[in-house]
């Protein structure tokens, strides 16, 4: 009998892990940019001043890699009559 050791890859592995530069969502109608946020010294994690961008929690996961991937935007309430 002989033992080998042999590394299990994931479907992720072979993804490159690009930051993320673009959100693209069409049934929704979404397709913002990503801009790099990170918490302020509060912890508090605010989305982009301009409200036409997407933020992406830097320090947390890439978009399909291992992990949560974090993102934050303004919200637009529309009120239906």
């Amino acid at each position: 009998m002989v033992a080998s050791s042999s590394v299990v890859e994931s479907s992720t592995d072979k993804i490159p892990q690009y930051p993320p530069s673009r959100l693209i969502v069409p049934s929704l109608s979404i397709d913002a940019p990503v801009d790099s946020i990170e918490t302020r010294a509060d912890g508090v994690l605010d989305p982009p001043a301009d409200v036409s961008r997407i933020g992406w929690w830097s320090p947390g996961a890439r978009p399909a890699g291992p992990g949560s991937t974090v993102l934050t935007a303004h919200v637009v309430r529309y009120v239906w009559s």
